[in-house]
């Protein structure tokens, strides 16, 4: 709150979210923190993406405006331009951003939303592994990824 300069409520509101995103747990009677990535999880979580994902690219392969399309090949112009600058956070974000794209090409709201969440966590555990390639194999990985969004 003195960070921000900003009252309780949207703090607070900020928490709710993230607690609903599953960002964050809520420790009773105590405070917020950020939730662990539990390794049973992970297995999880992929067995689960890829479900989602295959839905989310079959619809797209159908449904998809042009329009949609040149909004992921924008988002994905400007994801190379973060990974020339090694820039985490934006590769992330724009990562995403292409990721929805193509999904609101699906034409699906609930199946966005759920590929969304998807996105979320993803984003959790991608953070645990992009910063480990800054210094081994960032031309490879950045190269790869690269490459499947322009398959995609």
């Amino acid at each position: 709150m003195q960070r921000f300069a900003v009252s309780r409520t949207p703090v607070r509101e900020a928490i709710r979210r993230l607690v609903a995103d599953k960002l964050v747990e809520l420790i009773p009677h105590q405070s917020a923190r950020v939730r662990p990535i539990l390794f049973e999880g992970v297995r999880d979580y992929f067995e689960s993406l890829r479900i989602v994902q295959k839905a989310v690219f079959v619809l797209s392969a159908v449904r998809i405006e042009p329009a949609q399309i040149e909004a992921a090949k924008a988002t994905q112009a400007a994801l190379e331009d973060a990974s020339a600058r090694r820039d985490i956070a934006a590769i992330a974000d724009l990562n995403t951003d292409f990721h929805m794209a193509i999904a609101v090409g699906a034409g699906n709201t609930n199946l966005a939303e759920i590929y969304q969440r998807q996105m979320i966590e993803g984003t959790r555990l991608s953070a645990l592994t992009l910063r480990r390639y800054l210094v081994s194999d960032w031309d490879g990985e950045m190269a790869k990824l690269i490459t499947d969004h322009h398959d995609i």
